[in-house]
């Protein structure tokens, strides 16, 4: 009996903690900040602007650590108008979220790797929840070798 009633108190626990945080959707926030991610790699590949503009939010930025020395930063106009202008995306590419991390119900982090045949990206990605919505915030990335 005693080992029952640890068990469920350490199965429900993590459920507590998820609402003293304020995280009464976790599920739901994982599913679409997981949705997202994809979402995101899919419309770079095929070059969709207009998507990307979407699900980024106004104060969006890259940051490129091309090298050592290297290490551009572009804010959303300029990243938009290198996705318009096809200069960068169009390879398709697989997508492996290695962790999503929540923090109180309004900012995510996940890491995530994306393969294509031309590159291998190691990506830190940045969220935030706004007005019950998921937008992309950050990207910072960096290619493996």
């Amino acid at each position: 009996m005693f080992q029952s009633q640890i068990i469920a108190v350490l199965l429900f626990l993590p459920l507590i903690a998820c609402q003293v945080q304020g995280q009464t959707s976790t599920k739901s926030d994982l599913s679409q900040i997981t949705e997202l991610i994809g979402n995101y790699a899919v419309s770079g590949d095929k070059q969709d602007a207009a998507a990307l503009e979407g699900m980024t939010h106004t104060d969006f930025r890259i940051v490129f650590r091309i090298s050592d020395e290297q290490t551009i930063t572009l804010p959303k106009s300029v990243y938009l108008d290198k996705i318009k202008t096809k200069e960068f995306g169009g390879d398709k590419r697989s997508v492996e979220i290695q962790s999503v991390d929540l923090k109180a119900g309004k900012t995510a982090f996940a890491n995530v790797v994306l393969r294509s045949e031309k590159a291998t990206m190691s990506n830190f990605l940045t969220f935030v929840k706004e007005g019950g919505t998921w937008k992309l915030v950050a990207d910072t990335a960096f290619m493996e070798e």
